[in-house]
């Protein structure tokens, strides 16, 4: 029997063709890297969702709570410091009382309010730092604030050490101009004081560690109760021991706070001295400059409506009046929801949620409209009382009470403004705001205070009008730019 001929089922060619069409399954991607990115970008963190029951809404509401208290209260220390200083100044005597507002308001009030606003650019890389995990950045940025800082104080050391000559160059008269500048000179220290305590600040504010920095704040300023007690009513001393006791409370605040950072609990964000520091320094310095001109501006714009009040028909009754309005509105709106909107933006924004930025803007702008309303109400209700707690004269107690209204208003409508604020420092928006800050305060402010008190013969509630426009616009502008943006492309 003859044997069939044995033949493959495959040639080996077809064979190689089978294998190139049929890939083998362990070659198979299952999703390609575009794919892969495409999925990535479509399904967001379980984390980055918009709470929608009350008892979420409240847990977000308490944490922004949680900041704004021992903030608020930091701030009305360190303040207070100054206004003890002022009153036992007034116990030496009218010239020395001037000299010393003089240095604590005007010449402090600029270093302070330049280097507040200086220290939002280390807030919010700090804070997006936090919120990205990247806690061993928080100690880079604290160090070169500290560089930062310190050499604008170097810088401004001259205001100090050149006083007396630029306050005669304004006009003022020599006696104060004399003793502002010696008081200036001996408060040098202080300056170099705030330079150190803002960046240790924003540290402790970006990682929510704000307890036992409000602690400090409170016993520095007992001790200064104590010390202007000791030296001035008990032991007799002058001007100098005022200026050496405000530099001891102030240096007081800034030793405690480094003490804590060293010893406290900081593992991750503070490991110590690191070359790291003088990496892309070019970008923190022009974060740095931008921050200062957005809190220049702001600062600077009541002071120029101050000037205006000064030159009506009426100055001195406009200006006492004026100055005890702004008083009062700058001493409440100290427990503005500011720094702790810029800490929970920064944060969401370094954690990639833009759906809880968003939701947590407005969470802080409720509470803001919260406090607003409230502050509304009081002012309404102890119109009548409010210029006595500053002065007897019943013609400026008569302006109060007429201004009362407008400021009632004023803190209704720009409690918005410190949270719209806040959101801008969060992401980065310093120099935006800014430019946002110039047109609507001196293009916008100014002119209409300027018209309606002269033009229109308001006085000075056609100042007043202007600074609510000016603010107002610049609430308008804010809040249109963060509804506008998209919070996925600014992560």
């Amino acid at each position: 029997m003859e044997k069939s001929p044995t033949t493959p089922l495959l040639e080996p060619s077809d064979l190689q063709g089978c294998q190139q069409e049929v890939p083998c399954p362990e070659d198979i991607p299952l999703v390609v890297p575009s794919d892969l990115e495409e999925c990535q970008q479509e399904v967001p963190s379980l984390e980055d969702y918009v709470p929608t029951s009350f008892w979420e809404i409240w847990k977000e509401s308490k944490k922004v709570l949680s900041l704004i208290a021992p903030v608020g209260f930091n701030r009305v220390s360190t303040y207070a410091l100054g206004i003890v200083t002022q009153a036992y100044a007034g116990k030496l005597g009218t010239v020395e009382l001037a000299a010393v507002s003089m240095a604590t308001i005007t010449i402090g009030g600029i270093s302070f309010g330049l280097m507040t606003g200086m220290a939002s650019a280390q807030q919010t890389l700090s804070g997006q730092a936090f919120g990205a995990k990247k806690f061993n950045l928080l100690g880079v940025y604290l160090q070169q604030s500290f560089i930062v800082m310190n050499a604008t104080a170097l810088l401004f050391s001259l205001v100090y050490i050149f006083a007396t000559p630029l306050l005669k160059l304004l006009g003022q008269s020599d006696q104060v101009a004399d003793l502002t500048g010696q008081f200036a000179l001996w408060s040098l220290p202080q300056l170099f004081a705030y330079a150190n305590y803002f960046p240790i600040q924003k540290f402790f504010q970006s990682q929510r560690k704000v307890i036992v920095q409000a602690a400090i704040c409170a016993g520095a300023l007992a001790c200064h109760l104590f010390l202007n007690w000791l030296l001035i009513t008990k032991l007799g001393f002058g001007l100098l021991a005022l200026a050496m006791a405000l530099n001891a409370s102030w240096w007081l605040v800034v030793i405690g706070q480094l003490l804590y950072v060293v010893i406290g609990p900081f593992p991750d964000t503070w490991t110590g001295f690191s070359v790291d520091i003088f990496h892309d320094v070019w970008s923190f310095l022009k974060l740095t400059a931008s921050s200062a001109v957005m809190a220049s501006v702001e600062l600077w714009y009541y002071r120029v409506l101050a000037i205006l009040a000064g030159i009506l028909k009426n100055p001195a009754i406009a200006v006492d009046s004026f100055s005890i309005c702004l008083s009062v509105y700058e001493l409440l709106m100290m427990f503005n929801s500011r720094a702790a909107t810029s800490v929970i933006i920064s944060h969401e924004l370094g954690a990639g949620r833009p759906k809880r930025t968003l939701f947590a803007a407005y969470v802080c702008l409720g509470i803001a409209m919260t406090f607003g309303t409230i502050f509304f109400t009081c002012i309404i209700i102890a119109r009548h009382d409010i210029a006595s707690i500053f002065t007897s004269n019943a013609i400026v107690g008569h302006m109060v009470y007429e201004l009362s209204i407008l400021l009632a208003f004023t803190l209704l409508i720009n409690s918005a403004q410190p949270v719209f604020s806040g959101v801008a420092v969060g992401a980065g928006w310093q120099r935006y705001a800014a430019i946002v800050n110039i047109v609507c305060y001196y293009f916008i402010g100014v002119p209409i205070s300027a018209l309606l008190a002269f033009k229109c013969n308001l006085q000075v509630k056609g100042i007043w009008i202007g600074l609510l426009v000016g603010t107002s616009s610049q609430i308008v502008i804010l809040a249109f730019s963060i509804y506008r943006t998209d919070w996925a492309k600014q992560i």
